[in-house]
């Protein structure tokens, strides 16, 4: 091949992008926030000094952007109507948690755990690739539960196999949490159903009527949480988870994600979850409610939820 005559250095290189000014994506920002909030194009067009064809492009290509990024699971933000939500935590919330002693502030949600996948990106060195490796898409669905005063319970665990190859390879048996600190149950897509998270919520209140509690159970909107509360937890939905590598991967089993979430599980720090707590604007000062021992609780008026029947 011929050598390129007369060529300027750096000729074949892109032109590098220059940063976005913080005004102008802050001014994005705003107009997408009131766009959603029911500001018409041509109302903004007059506020920014805009066309009326360039606000709908900025809120275009931003509705564009969240679409690309979805691949077939509709997320909780884009189902949930902001105004809401926004009545949901400065009014019905608020009112909710007069009542709740941040122990018994519990709130559970699931999220996915690709225990096989080693990621998609890498740094790679000049302008070698690496190629043929296929993306592992094993799942297991992991079930957290903590309390707004830091604690931690047991974790759930949802997988495809009734009796996983690798628990029998390590001598585990009849999975429960008693036995082995975590509970397994099983299903063809290794998601939450409905009957699972009636079984684990007859887990929960079987703990909590052991020690004598009465809890305020806060879980997301998703199907299959629509169920019945118990003596002692009362749900409540809130509006809104190179080959040495490869044979390595290879070689891992659903024993050893299960593992892994129980040592992170075991990491995070108490006081870590009372932050998040309090940094979503959840807990506010709780006003103690005395139970007497013995005597009937209506968990819908211990909590304040008598509109809710």
């Amino acid at each position: 091949m011929g050598k390129l005559k007369n060529r300027p250095p750096n000729e074949d290189r892109r032109p590098i992008t220059p940063a976005v000014p913080q005004t102008i994506l802050q001014r994005c920002a705003e107009i997408i926030y009131k766009m959603n909030h029911g500001f018409k194009a041509g109302d903004l067009a007059d506020m920014y000094d805009l066309s009326e064809s360039s606000i709908r492009r900025i809120y275009k290509e931003r509705h564009e952007t969240e679409t690309a990024l979805k691949t077939g699971e509709v997320s909780e933000e884009s189902s949930t109507d902001l105004l809401a939500l926004e009545n949901w935590f400065t009014v019905d919330l608020p009112k909710v948690l007069m009542n709740v002693d941040p122990r018994n502030l519990l709130n559970a949600d699931e999220t996915g755990l690709f225990w096989r996948n080693v990621g998609v990106k890498s740094l790679i060195i000049g302008r070698r690739h690496e190629t043929g490796g296929r993306i592992a898409k094993d799942r297991i669905t992991i079930v957290l539960l903590c309390s707004a005063a830091g604690e931690k319970f047991a974790i759930c665990v949802i997988g495809t196999a009734e009796r996983p190859r690798a628990f029998e390879k390590n001598a585990v048996h009849d999975v429960t949490v008693g036995k082995y600190g975590f509970s397994y149950y099983s299903n063809s897509t290794a998601r939450m159903t409905t009957a699972i998270f009636n079984s684990w919520l007859d887990w929960l209140k079987a703990e909590m009527v052991k020690q004598d509690r009465h809890v305020l159970l806060v879980v997301d909107s998703f199907i299959a949480h629509k169920v019945s509360s118990r003596s002692n937890v009362t749900v409540f939905e809130k509006l809104p988870v190179t080959n040495g590598v490869e044979d390595f991967v290879k070689g891992l089993t659903v024993f050893d994600a299960v593992k892994w979430a129980m040592e992170a599980r075991k990491s995070v720090k108490p006081s870590t979850i009372v932050n998040c707590f309090h940094k979503s604007s959840v807990l506010v000062l709780p006003v103690v409610v005395t139970i007497v021992r013995n005597q009937p609780v209506d968990p819908l008026t211990l909590f304040g939820l008598e509109d809710y029947r």
